[in-house]
């Protein structure tokens, strides 16, 4: 870390730059003799690397902002829990609003946009430009990680953690560190963020024919590779037959179907991966009811009870656990992997008709109709937005596949599905 020391040291060697002029490095091999047949040679030194961790100790304080939505202050977080996994030192962590009252640490890494006149700089910068990137930016004694999104700080941690810790557990970076990453690719959560004024348009990119009287679309979910969605005949009784239609995503063509089920209304579906399992939630008329498939045959497997009614469901890879949206209203609960109830989430109340949802490592998805649109959240609770959708019919579910939204419903007369490729635009 540069001292006062090697600042006067920098600036004596700037000021004789001059006399210099003609000992350039490159041009008579950088060195020269002296009348008294002495060798001098003309070079100013580089700034120190910072040591931000070594031997498990660190004057390095983690600032993230006060104002941060919950997303940016997880991110911090996940620096604090993986810098401590790959170094054995715990950093402590503040928030802006605390060290304005406080002398700020002299050493400090400032995550996502704290307001602190250095990150205030940068994010100033990276905000006026589109696209998808991080950097991380070394100002004094202060290193600054953001990005344009959380995820994008995430990947700048991953790159931060991965290039400047060594195999005993020191970290140190470049007095001069600069870096902006490349463009990526953003994820759907991307287009979500807080404040952000997002448009859904669709594309129609396949049908799904009637099977028989099972003619409405119901619930629906993913693997990647192909849709799994259910076809019953509108009824809310336990003798309402319906059927498991498997889609390969690639050509849009049915490639496996399981009939005669009797899987209540069949209102949405997920997938867990580590069983390759596809599971309906019944809905009515019993609204606390799994039926659980193999993905690969559809075959029957097993029934799961729940401890609360529930319309909607889906599988949280990234936490291991379920969101639920509870029956009778919009508010949501956590379950833990083993189906036992964690908590429940006060939602807002919107007027509309429930239907599926989905989620992905940062947020949850509902989808609704009449208004159709989509209403976000955060895992925490907290409130995202409401963003509209030009789905022609009843849009029945929604999944993501990979940085693609599927919005899967009925057409105007409920003889057929529809399925529909979401496009998000941040206005503005």
């Amino acid at each position: 870390m540069r001292r006062p020391r090697q600042a006067a040291a920098l600036l004596a060697a700037l000021l004789m730059l001059p006399a210099l002029a003609a000992c350039k490095p490159g041009e008579g091999g950088g060195d020269t003799s002296s009348s008294a047949g002495e060798s001098t040679e003309s070079t100013v030194a580089a700034p120190a690397d910072i040591p931000v961790v070594s031997g498990k100790a660190s004057e390095f304080v983690i600032v993230r902002p006060d104002s941060a939505d919950s997303t940016e202050i997880d991110v911090a977080k996940e620096l604090r829990e993986q810098l401590e996994e790959k170094t054995g030192c715990r950093l402590p962590m503040t928030v802006d609003w605390y060290i304005k009252a406080e002398p700020a640490a002299k050493y400090e890494i400032m995550v996502g946009h704290a307001e602190r006149e250095e990150a205030q700089a940068v994010n100033a910068e990276i905000d006026a430009e589109d696209g998808f990137f991080y950097v991380i930016r070394v100002v004094g004694d202060k290193i600054i990680v953001t990005g344009k999104s959380a995820n994008m700080i995430r990947k700048a941690i991953k790159f931060m953690l991965e290039t400047f810790v060594d195999g005993e557990g020191n970290m140190t970076v470049p007095a001069d560190l600069n870096i902006k990453s490349e463009m990526f690719t953003p994820t759907v959560a991307e287009y979500f963020a807080p404040g952000k004024d997002t448009t859904i348009k669709t594309k129609l990119v396949g049908e799904i024919e009637c099977e028989g009287s099972c003619r409405v679309i119901q619930g629906g979910t993913s693997d990647g590779k192909y849709l799994y969605v259910v076809l019953n005949e509108g009824g809310n009784n336990a003798d309402a037959k319906s059927v498991i239609v498997k889609i390969e995503i690639a050509t849009m063509k049915t490639v496996a179907k399981k009939s005669e089920l009797y899987i209540g209304h069949g209102n949405d579906i997920f997938y867990t991966k580590s069983n390759n399992e596809i599971v309906v939630v019944h809905n009515a008329p019993d609204r606390d009811t799994l039926s659980v498939f193999d993905a690969d045959t559809l075959e029957f497997k097993r029934k799961q009870k729940l401890p609360l009614k529930i319309y909607c469901m889906s599988y949280d890879e990234s936490l291991d656990c379920y969101w639920v949206g509870i029956s009778g209203g919009d508010n949501f609960a956590k379950l833990d992997r083993d189906f036992k109830f964690v908590k429940q989430y006060i939602s807002k109340h919107h007027k509309y008709t429930t239907q599926g949802m989905d989620c992905d490592d940062t947020y949850l998805y509902f989808i609704r109709y009449n208004k159709n649109c989509v209403i976000v959240y955060e895992k925490q609770g907290g409130y995202v937005g409401e963003y509209a959708v030009d789905f022609s019919g009843e849009p029945e579910n929604i999944v993501h596949v990979g940085d693609e939204f599927y919005i899967i419903g009925n057409n105007k007369s409920w003889s057929g599905g529809l399925i529909y490729k979401a496009t998000m635009t941040v206005n503005g």
